[in-house]
């Protein structure tokens, strides 16, 4: 029997690992003579009760938040060795801290989807022995992935420089990234350029097929997988890749459970 469970801990647990130890790396960032600094960061927690921000400012302030940053750490190395919930709940609990510290998320979609993720394998882990609870627990996953490429795809269709083909020409002329002059070169080309951009549309839009078979499923998979593998390429986004690849066994199994029913 394919075992999401295990898989997607495997790959949640390496893709916190890459976050931790990417903000670490950084944690000079977030000393009291940064902007990132949490006496700064802190104004955004004065209309909240007093002991909220006692433990907010136990919890995130430098040199603590370096020690909440291990524990995640440790808590991400411990779930693939001894999977149990305790440490899904320590992940999502450090995960929401890092969220609170830097106002939201550090990272965007990439940090919301670990978190997605971190919660459904955190149902499953409750009861592994219900195959109910960890259907639930994959299920969750793998709405939330099809919804993340459905919505994405609906808004860029609805955006006249995705049908027109110039959205992608603008994110490689102007964003701040190193980007490949022969890429520029590829999509400035008018048929090409929107030859891509309708097949980023037409991708996104069409996700859901992808819980109609098994088949079909790795279909999608594999091609997501190569679109975020060339996000990286070209925009250096490793952390998407991560945080998606860890909720693409959960869409397998309940495109299993779908062919199963039908």
């Amino acid at each position: 029997m394919f075992d999401a469970v295990s898989l997607t801990t495997s790959i949640v647990a390496a893709a916190v690992m890459f976050q931790t130890i990417e903000l670490l790396l950084l944690r000079g960032t977030f000393q009291d003579a940064s902007v990132w600094s949490w006496p700064i960061l802190r104004n955004d927690f004065d209309e909240l009760p007093g002991i909220v921000r006692q433990v907010a400012d136990g919890l995130l302030r430098y040199p603590n938040f370096v020690a909440v940053l291990w524990l995640r750490l440790i808590a991400a190395s411990c779930i693939v060795i001894m999977p149990h919930v305790i440490w899904s709940l320590i992940l999502i609990g450090t995960t929401t801290l890092i969220a609170l510290r830097w106002r939201g998320s550090f990272n965007g979609g990439s940090d919301s989807m670990t978190l997605v993720v971190l919660v459904g394998l955190t149902l499953a882990l409750m009861r592994p022995s219900s195959s109910v609870v960890v259907l639930a627990g994959m299920a969750y996953i793998a709405v939330q992935l099809v919804l993340s490429y459905f919505i994405a795809g609906i808004v860029k269709l609805k955006h006249r420089t995705w049908r027109s083909g110039k959205a992608l020409q603008g994110f490689v002329t102007y964003a701040a990234y190193s980007i490949h002059p022969w890429l520029k070169d590829i999509l400035e080309q008018r048929v090409v350029g929107r030859a891509v951009n309708w097949a980023v549309i037409l991708f996104e839009c069409s996700f859901p097929l992808a819980l109609m078979s098994p088949r079909i499923c790795l279909i999608y998979i594999s091609l997501a997988a190569l679109f975020h593998l060339g996000n990286v390429y070209v925009f250096g986004l490793n952390r998407f890749a991560f945080a998606w690849a860890a909720a693409y066994p959960a869409l397998y199994l309940c495109a299993l459970e779908v062919s199963r029913r039908i």
